[in-house]
């Protein structure tokens, strides 16, 4: 399916020199400091569903929804391996401070966000920030704004490896025939977060 008059949806991210979202991005090095900082995490409530989010006092590293207990647990072994050298702690009354910021606000809260990745994938996770709500991006109008016109299926790599769910919108990232698919955490959430950013504008 996908949203009708689809075409008048869709952003132009070269007019989009800054985020969106209220979101900041820091980029971690292997030889940062902050990738031995204590992170924070827990199963937090949200509009969607219940979610794994995981943050340390420099921002937040990890959200990620689940359907049960045996994918949550799942995914605290994925953060640990994500983040080898920090000590995870859960806590699910910080994370879910966390999360009422990230999920209850009109999307101009000021939070860091902090990534480990290649710089290509910084590339297209600063572009997935740069799509207004309420519009929609294809991965062919992100790989020709990063500058890799031709890189488009790496860009579906890169945007399928988003590690924060909601806060990196790759929801608003759909295919050339604006169908609403391939969405990591299934597609009825990405439905609704669309549906309730399209309410908004």
């Amino acid at each position: 399916m996908k949203p009708s008059n689809y075409k008048a949806y869709i952003a132009d991210l070269s007019k989009a020199a800054q985020p969106h979202s209220g979101f900041s991005i820091t980029q971690l090095k292997p030889t940062s400091k902050l990738i031995r900082e204590d992170i924070f995490y827990g199963a937090v409530s949200t509009n969607y569903g219940p979610a794994l989010l995981g943050a340390n006092a420099y921002g937040v590293c990890k959200v990620s929804f689940f359907d049960d207990q045996q994918q949550y647990h799942t995914l605290q072994s994925e953060l640990m391996q994500q983040w080898p050298y920090a000590h995870c702690i859960e806590d699910t009354e910080q994370a879910q401070a966390i999360a009422e910021q990230v999920f209850e606000s009109s999307g101009c809260t000021a939070l860091n966000i902090i990534l480990q990745g290649s710089d290509f994938q910084h590339q297209v996770w600063q572009a997935l920030l740069q799509i207004p709500q309420g519009q929609l991006c294809t991965y062919q109008h992100i790989a020709q704004h990063i500058g890799r016109p031709k890189a488009y299926r790496a860009v579906g790599n890169a945007v399928g490896m988003n590690p924060l769910a909601y806060i990196l919108p790759c929801h608003r990232v759909v295919r050339n025939s604006g169908d609403i698919n391939g969405y990591r955490w299934g597609v009825d959430k990405k439905i609704a977060m669309l549906a309730k950013e399209l309410n908004r504008v």
